[in-house]
């Protein structure tokens, strides 16, 4: 018998005293039972690492298919798709781009969504990527066509050099 509270162990005394010791047998089974339900409820192994983690910090993975079983992992063991922003197991969920740091779903990666190295000018909308027009500014974090870097951006760090003196 493992570690039984005083209150329980009255119980199990009151049972023996009413019924029989069988009765008292079968509480402390029900006991030991619903403890060992409750540590099972309380832990589980990441479906990566397999290191020990609780359910209240495990993440499950909704893009495992697996017969409808989303599996459990520790933080270190996912990570969120950029594009669509689900987050999934490793496997799930891969990087995509050395330029930009780029996770993405498989399928993100399927539909061939562009990573982060492609978006449109802030300003007039036309389709830019960091091949023609570079990173997006530091500073005010927006990406501008050359042409709108030039004649409406008003920050000073990626604006035209006229602006910026």
């Amino acid at each position: 018998m493992s570690n039984i509270t005083i209150t329980e162990l009255i119980n199990i005394i009151e049972a023996i005293k009413i019924t029989k010791i069988s009765e008292a047998i079968k509480i402390t089974d029900a006991i030991e039972a619903i403890k060992a339900i409750e540590a099972i409820k309380i832990t589980h192994t990441c479906e990566s690492c397999k290191t020990d983690i609780t359910l209240e910090t495990a993440i499950p993975c909704d893009l495992c298919d697996e017969d409808s079983i989303s599996h459990l992992f520790c933080v270190k063991c996912t990570q969120w798709c950029d594009a669509c922003e689900v987050r999934g197991c490793k496997e799930c969920v891969t990087w995509v781009c050395c330029d930009c740091g780029y996770d993405m779903c498989y399928n993100c990666r399927n539909k061939e969504v562009d990573c982060g190295c492609y978006g449109k000018c802030y300003s007039c909308d036309v389709d830019i990527n960091r091949g023609s027009e570079g990173w997006p500014c530091g500073e005010c974090n927006k990406w501008y066509c050359q042409y709108c870097r030039k004649c409406d951006n008003y920050c000073k760090r990626c604006g035209s050099e006229e602006e910026s003196e």
